[in-house]
C-alpha cells in the first residue's frame, strides 16, 4: 500500500476521522435494528425498516429517539427501492456509535505516523487503518 502524492497517511487518516465524526453527528443514535417493513412473500425481500432499538426505560425514563425509525424502504408498490435483508442488517450494524471508536483508532494511528515521521505503513495495524480510511474517504480498499 503506497500513499497518494496529495496526502500523507496521517492526512488520509485524519480526513477519515473528520468525515466519520461529521456524518455521525446529528444522526439517530444507535444501536439500530432492522425488521421487515411490510409482510411480503419470499420473492419480494425488499421492504425493510431500520430503527433505533426500544430502550428498557419506561415513561419519563425512556431515552431520546427510543424506537425512532431511521430508514424505511420498499413502500407499497415501490419495487425500485430494493434493499435486501442483508443490506438492512449491515446498515443497522454500522450505526453511528461505531463512528467514535473507529475515529479514535484512526486518530491514534495518524499520531503514530507523525510521532515517528513516517510516510509508509510498517505494521499490520497501520495497513488496516489506512485501508479503512481510504474506503471512508471514497477511495479503493
Amino acid at each position: 500500500m503506497t500513499t497518494t502524492p496529495e496526502r500523507t497517511p496521517a492526512e488520509e487518516l485524519r480526513a477519515a476521522v473528520k468525515l466519520l465524526r461529521e456524518v455521525a453527528d446529528g444522526t439517530t443514535r444507535g444501536p439500530w435494528v432492522c425488521h421487515p417493513t411490510i409482510t411480503r412473500d419470499d420473492e419480494n425481500d425488499y421492504a425493510w425498516t431500520i430503527c433505533r432499538t426500544i430502550c428498557e426505560g419506561t415513561g419519563d425514563g425512556c431515552e431520546p429517539d427510543c424506537g425512532a425509525n431511521v430508514l424505511t424502504t420498499g413502500a407499497e408498490g415501490c419495487e425500485e427501492d430494493n434493499v435486501s435483508g442483508a443490506d438492512a442488517a449491515w446498515i443497522a450494524l454500522a450505526h453511528p456509535a461505531l463512528a467514535e471508536p473507529l475515529a479514535e483508532w484512526l486518530e491514534d494511528t495518524a499520531g503514530d505516523f507523525e510521532a515517528e515521521h513516517r510516510t509508509e505503513p510498517e505494521m499490520s495495524n497501520e495497513f488496516h487503518a489506512l485501508a479503512v480510511a481510504r474506503v471512508i474517504n471514497g477511495g479503493a480498499s
